[in-house]
């Protein structure tokens, strides 16, 4: 089967709890709660109703649908309507939080701490806001009250250290991260934060120890920490040995644009200044960072968007927050809100190429794929000389959108760029194969998927893209078995793979062979349309008539693309009335050895 896609922290959990509104004025008896769903915002908004319930419901319409700009609207109408009711007020505070309406936020959280609302977010929102105003000490006496369940068992050291920072009292920081008595999983953040507070205060010995130690552990290294010490070393005018913490996270495919940033400012040895230059600036790395975590689990979330409201809220030119935040947003499906967040990086910065290219791919996730195209050009056209990757990026879309004519002169591009392709260049010249074979010109398809596997002999995906082509076209059976074998190896647990590896034992007659091969790849891809028509073929074989014809309706259930779809209906009618001739091998035109 081809398959066309191209190739520590601790994972922490916590809920937005909110009360119920109180019997009183018209309300509903549902609880309110902070749950997003992975859906697209409405195509229209519901009219404000005249009714408390009405916008009541319809504000937890709107959030469901994942538009808290209209929750936020309609909850405000619910309180203007019943202004103290604490669920209520809740809800209100949540949604406008999660809107970035942080000022406005900010009231509704000191009435619900006046009235004792034990929920940890109304703190961190105060608590954050006390810093933004340097009031360490306000800072200090709210995190001492912080529930330390949950995230507060994070947040409270790390915060409470970088309050008694923001008072002069360093040692005390220090020593309120001591490893010794804190739980091991959360060590990394301690450690990175010690650095942090060392490098600000200009103990050279403890922040080279903290960062060493850091950048040691391969578990816990990362470009923010390794930006930070790079930027230490050359404020002490160490130029060289920060190149080297930056080229040993460089990654020669897609380098990170801040190592690539940090690289060219270094060669050119550029004033640099500390990553924190203050507690303020020091507490919104700590909301950062723990973002960073929580987006990483593989479910939407709303926490880490609200956490980093608050981070931005601390220091309005946090780009790095800003640029989390509209990936937080791209993955709860609010492509426009996302969109906005990337157009306000400006053009100095090391992402914005990035931001340029995660427009481009929010407005096709909204179904404007003509916008994000042009977009593409118009930023490849004003700035050519730092649009590789856009360049490759709009190759992409053209071709995930079937727009192959289009996209090949792009992929052209990008490769003469190249020069000499390196090994790690396969993946550039695996796509345009892939979009060749897509627009029928096998010849320079192949070329290309060769070139690719001269430059990554073992890649997987190419020998199965390869493999599998030569089989449908009577091509180097031997070698394409071989090949096809050799990536399932590589990757049992590949279904698209596996599936491949069933088709060849079917193609060349092993039919008992590819049932249980194909078998195996419909556990690991339940619901593909090719893997169940390919073994509702070879239980025909085998004599399995009804169980094949079950494949084969089941395949029609998972929408197959139109030729596939004939195929099949003209199975359900006739059937395999004799077994598949073996593949003839046919010499290639072309072919490099």
């Amino acid at each position: 089967m081809i398959r066309l896609a191209l190739a520590g922290a601790v994972l922490l959990a916590a809920a937005c709890s909110e009360p119920a509104p109180e019997a009183g004025t018209e309300k509903t008896t549902e609880p309110v709660a902070d749950k997003v769903q992975n859906a697209p915002p409405p195509a229209t908004i519901i009219p404000v109703s005249a009714s408390l319930s009405g916008n009541y419901l319809a504000g937890i319409h709107a959030r469901t649908l994942n538009d808290s700009a209209a929750a936020s609207k309609y909850m405000d109408h619910v309180l203007a309507a019943d202004p103290n009711n604490a669920g209520v007020q809740n809800s209100a505070f949540i949604l406008r939080l999660q809107n970035g309406d942080v000022e406005a936020a900010l009231p509704l959280a000191r009435q619900l701490q006046q009235a004792k609302a034990n929920n940890q977010l109304i703190a961190v929102s105060l608590i954050s806001d006390a810093f933004k105003k340097r009031d360490f000490a306000q800072a200090k006496s709210l995190i001492a009250d912080l529930d330390r369940q949950g995230l507060g068992e994070l947040l409270q050291p790390l915060l409470g250290a970088w309050a008694l920072a923001g008072l002069g009292e360093m040692d005390a920081a220090l020593a309120e991260l001591d490893p010794a008595t804190r739980r091991n999983s959360f060590q990394p953040f301690y450690l990175f934060h010690r650095a942090l507070m060392a490098a600000l205060t200009k103990q050279d010995k403890l922040a080279e120890q903290y960062f060493t130690e850091l950048l040691d552990d391969a578990g816990n290294r990362s470009i923010r920490a390794a930006q930070a010490f790079g930027l230490y070393l050359e404020t002490r005018d160490q130029y060289p040995r920060a190149a080297e913490i930056y080229r040993g996270l460089l990654q020669p495919v897609n380098p990170h644009p801040i190592l690539s940033a940090a690289l060219a400012r270094n060669a050119a040895k550029q004033p640099a200044q500390l990553l924190i230059s203050d507690a303020t600036a020091g507490a919104a790395e700590v909301l950062y960072g723990l973002s960073s975590v929580l987006s990483q689990d593989s479910e939407p979330n709303p926490l880490p968007l609200l956490y980093l409201r608050l981070a931005i809220h601390m220091r309005p030119d946090f780009e790095e927050a800003r640029m989390l935040l509209a990936g937080v947003l791209e993955g709860l499906k609010r492509h426009d809100d996302a969109i906005a967040v990337y157009e306000a990086i400006p053009d100095s910065s090391a992402q914005f190429e990035t931001a340029r290219i995660q427009i481009a791919n929010n407005a096709d996730q909204a179904g404007r794929t003509d916008d994000g195209v042009e977009g593409l050009r118009r930023y490849i056209a004003k700035y050519p000389d730092r649009a590789n990757l856009a360049q490759l990026a709009l190759a992409d879309l053209l071709r995930s959108h079937e727009r192959y004519a289009d996209a090949i002169p792009v992929y052209d591009k990008v490769i003469a760029a190249l020069g000499d392709p390196k090994p790690y260049h396969w993946q550039i010249l695996y796509a345009r194969g892939i979009t060749y074979e897509r627009a029928g010109d096998w010849p320079k398809a192949e070329s290309d998927l060769l070139h690719a596997l001269e430059l990554e002999p073992e890649q997987p995906n190419v020998l199965n893209y390869l493999a599998y082509s030569w089989i449908d076209k009577g091509l180097n059976i031997p070698r394409a078995k071989v090949m096809i074998e050799n990536a399932a190896r590589q990757r049992p647990e590949d279904g698209a793979i596996i599936d491949s590896l069933g088709w060849i034992q079917y193609r060349i007659g092993e039919f008992k062979a590819a049932v249980e091969t194909l078998e195996n790849a419909i556990s690991l891809m339940p619901q593909d349309a090719v893997i169940n028509d390919h073994l509702g073929d070879a239980y025909w074989q085998v004599g399995r008539r009804l169980e094949a014809q079950f494949q084969w309706q089941r395949a029609l259930s998972f929408d197959p693309d139109p030729k596939i779809r004939r195929d099949i209906e003209k199975k359900l009618q006739y059937g395999l009335d004799e077994p598949p001739t073996p593949p003839t091998p046919v010499a290639p035109s072309a072919q490099k050895s």
